[in-house]
């Protein structure tokens, strides 16, 4: 909209323009308060980076000029408040061009002058500084071209003169950068500014057209004696006003739409900061550079957050935010929002606890997406406005039927409280409870408005209970479905023997926490007394009562720490002091530093939050009670009737085919491998098999192609086709139902998961009883196991449970997943290259696989993101994410190169040899294993070897097993045809 002509009395403005341009104009200076904050601010961060770089005159007068402009905007604004209505807006609107455009040039001037004195490190940041403050401005300076131009052009040009003149590759790329993005702001600004002005227009011009409709209701009535046409006027004016209700709802969507147009216009530039601080932190930069550019970058994405919450609040509006229906484990739920809050918590030094009534079931049917997003924003809200003291997290069962429960949840803190009448907008849209609570804790009022849609949306119902300087209480009741057959935890949970008898301290400041500890420990039989402070624990201590068991006791508490409480009641009681775990909400590695700094052993340290499995594991450990599990995770027993069943495999991964031979064969199920999906039909025309495990993605067919051809042929009909795949989304598995595939199985594999599915599918038939003894863990297994403490990037209980706990098959695989995937980023970075956008999929697809199949559990996350970016055509927005990847990749395949290529295990504590008998038969089931290429012959090689003690023997074994290690099965079969020879 042109701004040039300005005053009343030129008539080439109609009306409509008139209110338009006023209330652009209103917008620029209800701006003032936000950008002059943000300008002090920034002034305030150069002139501390740059004293001692720069002039101090220069310096000193520019931050006073400076300063000077921001009491002109303010005076300016002060001025506009209160004599708005007396001037042309044309008049305001010049004013504030003028000021934009002496804001630009004050940067501008700083910028010329500064520049140049400056080492490149403090450059940098003067362009990430001005940047941000430009990208910033364009939120708010759009509305009036001439206001945009000069406050963004005059601040970014001389940058850019400097970088020109100073020449070279680097300088003039960053030239070129600076301007396209300021031609990528300014075209921002430009459709920002056509949306505004296009709403602004529709919505005057209905206010107009209700007021004339408005004129001629009342001129209707004044004509009521002729009935017949005041009928005729009435219908038409309700037509009328039916039809501005219609541009009145478009009006408000056109609304809607720009709010969410501007979130996704700000994402660009706010990506590009968050890049830039980003690369920043990656220089070498004193600490306190660092200190600011990290707090920057947090910032940057502190704001994207917000940002996403106005989307997620367009998309309630629009009626476009679904509800999901999955089984999930509340635990699960409250583990990730640990992670998110823990640090945040640590940070203020608040302690963070989580109350889990024992009742609640640990599976449910529902959403925990939206769940997380609820309570982790509550949770967030009450750190930011808890100064001292504690947030608790508790759920509780409020009521159960059948298979059906209603579950209250509580977001408890000590902060600030909330008084009534602040209470009842505290629901609204982009509202908080008093004005001033934005300025002093950001946020954009819309965290709790999403949440009670979203709690709406389940069936549920969210308020809130508090008291001025009382803290605050947000309930949250919502109904789920408890699934029968709870999913079993991945990793198996210690065993212990009980803890009933045991007498435990537990000291803590805080009645929260004495509460919720002295309630987990006592629901498992543990006589727990409780105290607030150490010197009453000492007293007891030292009152020739009866023994503890076990102290449990709080780091920080006033007055004396449990450091220094451990230090003097080891001094009172001597070798009579029992086992003591330490809780803290600020952090192990600090609590740790801190013992060791003052030469003091605990028996088990805990951060808070802390579950009721984490305490009770530690208490057990500390006093004793804690054993190992008999047999590894993932060794149950395959279900009934599958035993003698024959798979066909159908995988092209040779990684992935040998855990799965691993997991199928030990469980007595016979397979079959094919490579691609035509190898399957190949095999299914020769042979009869119970079911068939898919893949879908492969090179020759892929696994839909093939399902598709298994189907058409009738014979076919009834045989079980199960997905195994990394593709986990809803819509790959809809793809894979669609083409005729019975059901999923994950990858990474879950043992369990994957025997329950084959057993809803699999029928008996001549497969065989599961008389099996169920496998147990071996001692040299067990003892093995530790070689992967070093692996720091990898899920080590994961991947082993993946391969049913066996110790020396975890290592082939990961020694197999270095080999294999090593050089996968440079074979997707060709693939791209070279077009072939389908190789570079299976080979992110593959990774991801993979990965999840050892725990490399942030590799596989990074593949996953990888691929569903390529096959979306976003990988190039991701600029990173290779890189990323191909660093990860690095830190685990360099881990795996540290491993030994096998393990050895040793023969003490292993019991007899075997006699010769029991010698023969295992050396001809290994000679049978070897002939079939069964990957489970290095398994009963390593049984031999562990009970042989003729030193001859267990080198020809050893020699052996090395030419299994390298999948030589043939030759590994001669050398033992060989040292049969030479015994016999």
């Amino acid at each position: 909209m042109n701004e040039t002509p300005t005053t009343p009395r030129n008539m080439e403005h109609d009306d409509t323009d008139r209110k338009v341009h006023a209330e652009q104009v209103r917008l620029l200076y209800a701006s003032t308060l936000t950008a002059l904050p943000v300008i002090l601010i920034l002034v305030g961060i150069i002139d501390y980076l740059f004293r001692g770089h720069v002039e101090t005159a220069w310096l000193v007068g520019w931050s006073l000029a400076m300063l000077g402009v921001v009491a002109v905007r303010l005076l300016a604004m002060y001025r506009y408040n209160r004599a708005r209505e007396e001037q042309d807006p044309y008049d305001w609107g010049r004013l504030y061009r003028w000021l934009a455009t002496l804001t630009g040039i004050a940067w501008g001037v700083g910028g010329f002058v500064f520049y140049p004195t400056l080492d490149r490190e403090l450059q940098l940041i003067l362009l990430l500084i001005v940047s941000a403050y430009v990208a910033g401005a364009t939120s708010t300076q759009f509305p009036l071209p001439a206001a945009f131009a000069g406050m963004v052009y005059g601040a970014m040009l001389p940058l850019m003169f400097h970088l020109l003149e100073a020449g070279g590759p680097t300088n003039q790329g960053l030239a070129v950068l600076m301007a396209i993005f300021l031609a990528f702001l300014h075209a921002a600004a430009a459709r920002q500014r056509r949306t505004l002005v296009s709403a602004l227009r529709l919505g005057f011009e209905n206010q107009a057209l209700v007021n004339d409709l408005q004129a001629e209701k009342q001129g209707a009535e004044r004509l009521n004696a002729k009935l017949e046409e005041e009928i005729e006027v009435r219908r038409q004016t309700e037509q009328q006003l039916i039809q501005a209700r219609i541009a009145a709802e478009q009006a408000n969507q056109a609304k809607s739409e720009f709010l969410a147009n501007m979130s996704h216009e700000i994402r660009t530039p706010m990506n590009a900061i968050i890049g830039m601080t980003h690369l920043a932190l990656q220089t070498g930069l004193t600490p306190k550079q660092r200190n600011y550019i990290d707090k920057a970058h947090r910032s940057a994405e502190s704001l994207l957050g917000l940002i996403n919450d106005i989307l997620d609040f367009s998309k309630i509006e629009a009626g476009k935010l679904d509800i999901e229906e999955i089984g999930f484990r509340l635990q699960a739920v409250f583990d990730d929002i640990a992670d998110v809050i823990e640090f945040k918590a640590e940070e203020k030094g608040l302690d963070l606890l989580f109350e889990l009534d024992p009742e609640v079931p640990p599976t449910l049917l529902g959403d925990p997406l939206r769940l997380t997003q609820v309570l982790l924003n509550l949770a967030n809200n009450a750190i930011k406005f808890t100064h001292t003291g504690e947030v608790t997290l508790a759920v509780a069962v409020e009521a159960h039927d059948d298979d059906r429960v209603v579950l209250h949840f509580e977001v408890r803190d000590t902060g600030i409280g909330i008084s009534a009448a602040q209470q009842k907008k505290l629901f609204r849209s982009f509202s908080q409870a008093d004005a001033s609570t934005t300025r002093r804790y950001g946020g954009t009022g819309l965290g709790l408005a999403i949440s009670r849609h979203l709690v709406e949306m389940m069936d549920g119902t969210l308020w809130v209970e508090s008291s001025p300087g009382q803290g605050s209480t947000f309930h949250v009741r919502l109904p789920f479905t408890v699934l029968a057959d709870s999913e079993a935890l991945e990793v198996a949970p210690p065993v212990h023997a009980g803890l009933g008898g045991l007498r435990c301290l537990l000291v803590d400041d805080s009645s929260s926490s004495r509460v919720i500890f002295a309630s987990m420990l006592e629901s498992h039989g543990v006589r727990v007394e409780a105290v607030k402070d150490p010197f009453s624990a000492l007293k007891r201590l030292g009152g020739g009562e009866k023994a503890y068991d076990v102290i449990l006791l709080d780091w920080r508490m006033p007055g004396l720490d449990g450091i220094g409480f451990v230090s003097e009641a080891r001094a009172l009681l001597g070798d009579a002091m029992p086992p003591v775990v330490m809780v803290t909400g600020y952090g192990l590695d600090e609590l740790r530093d801190a013992l060791q700094s003052a030469d003091v052993e605990v028996h088990g340290c805990l951060a808070k939050p802390v579950t009721e499995q984490e305490l009770v594991r530690e208490v057990a450990a500390a006093t004793g009670r804690l054993q190992t599990a008999t047999r590894p995770v993932g060794s149950e027993a395959s279900p009934p009737g599958l035993r003698g069943a024959r798979i066909l495999l159908v995988e092209d991964n040779e990684f992935n085919q040998e855990v799965a031979l691993e997991l199928l064969r030990e469980k007595g199920l016979e397979v079959d491998v094919a490579g691609n999906g035509r190898e399957a039909i190949e095999a299914l025309q020769r042979n009869t098999y119970d079911a068939v495990l898919m893949d879908c993605q492969m090179p020759v067919m892929d696994g839909y192609e093939a399902t598709r051809a298994i189907r058409a042929q009738a014979r076919f009909r009834d045989l079980p086709v199960i997905a195994m795949t990394a593709n986990v989304m809803q819509d790959d598995i809809t793809e894979a139902l669609a083409c005729g595939m019975n059901d999923h199985i994950a990858k990474p594999i879950n043992i369990r998961e994957m025997f329950a599915t084959l057993g809803k599918w699999i029928r008996p038939g001549r497969v065989l009883p599961n008389t099996a003894p169920e496998t147990t863990t071996s001692s040299g297994e067990s003892a093995h196991q530790g070689v992967f403490d070093g692996l720091q990037d990898i899920d080590t209980r994961r991947g082993l449970q993946r391969v049913g706990g066996s110790a020396p098959t975890y290592l082939r695989l990961l020694h197999k997943f270095a080999d294999n995937q090593g050089p996968v980023i440079a074979e997707v970075t060709s693939a791209l290259a070279e077009e072939r956008r389908e190789d570079a999929v299976r080979h992110l697809h593959t990774l991801k696989g993979t990965a999840g199949s050892i725990g490399a559990c942030r590799l596989q996350k990074l593949a996953a993101e990888a691929e569903l970016a390529l096959k979306r055509g976003q990988l190039s927005e991701r600029g990173d994410l290779l890189a990323d990847i191909d660093q990860e990749l690095t830190r685990v395949v360099d881990a795996i190169a540290q491993l030994p290529a096998q393990l050895n295990f040793d023969t003490s504590g292993r019991g007899e040899p075997l006699d010769e008998a029991e010698l023969s038969r295992r050396l001809q089931k290994l000679e049978e294993q070897l002939n079939d290429y069964d990957t489970g012959a290095a398994d009963t090689l390593e049984e031999i070897l562990a009970a042989t003690t003729d030193e001859p023997t267990r080198q020809s074994l050893i020699q052996i097993r090395q030419q299994v290690e390298r999948y030589d099965f043939e030759q590994a079969a001669g050398m033992l045809a060989a040292m049969g020879r030479e015994g016999g």
